[in-house]
């Protein structure tokens, strides 16, 4: 970035610790992109991107508030962003340990007293399930067993609404592909 981008960075975060709504604008179109970078190198995934984005500029205020003119105005937001994508990296890899996939079909209820067919039935879907990745198993289980939305898995998961459309998407081809032969023999 040269400096005069550089000088109006610094200009435009100042007006923004003033509360100048103009600013944002102006700074959004200046470094906008920069940001965006920043955030796929990180989160490698556009739409983790676009909402650690939008939770940046959501924040624009108390980042400003922060900002010390004797730095670089520059710098301090992509480091800004870096920590950002840094922590949101962190949540998301605890909140992955934390998901807990309940084995349905060990309950005591699913295996009395059914028919033949329906048991091998279970147990071919329990091994298709088997082979799918935690989270995939996660979010199946919490849409066709809880009844939850996409929005409050998002939520408990501590990713966008769109990331957990994608898994059930994954888990569901995958599912389809495990059931349909050959694969289950392997």
């Amino acid at each position: 970035m040269d400096k005069n981008c550089k000088k109006l960075v610094d200009k435009y975060l100042l007006d923004i610790k003033d509360g100048d709504m103009e600013s944002v604008a102006l700074l959004h179109n200046v470094i906008a992109p920069t940001l965006r970078y920043i955030a796929l190198n990180y989160m490698r995934d556009e739409n983790a991107a676009d909402d650690l984005v939008q939770d940046f500029w959501g924040d624009i205020f108390k980042i400003a508030k922060n900002y010390v003119f004797v730095q670089n105005g520059f710098s301090f937001l992509c480091k800004v962003m870096t920590r950002k994508a840094l922590n949101a990296l962190k949540k998301d890899k605890r909140e992955r340990d934390n998901i807990v996939y309940v084995d349905y079909s060990q309950l005591e209820n699913f295996a009395t007293g059914q028919p033949e067919e329906e048991m091998e039935l279970r147990i071919t879907i329990e091994k298709a399930m088997q082979r799918l990745s935690d989270a995939e198993r996660y979010v199946l289980q919490e849409i066709y067993f809880e009844d939850k939305t996409l929005r409050a898995i998002a939520f408990e998961m501590g990713v966008s609404k769109s990331t957990v459309g994608n898994i059930k998407s994954s888990a569901v081809a995958k599912m389809k592909k495990n059931l349909s032969g050959d694969e289950l023999d392997k």
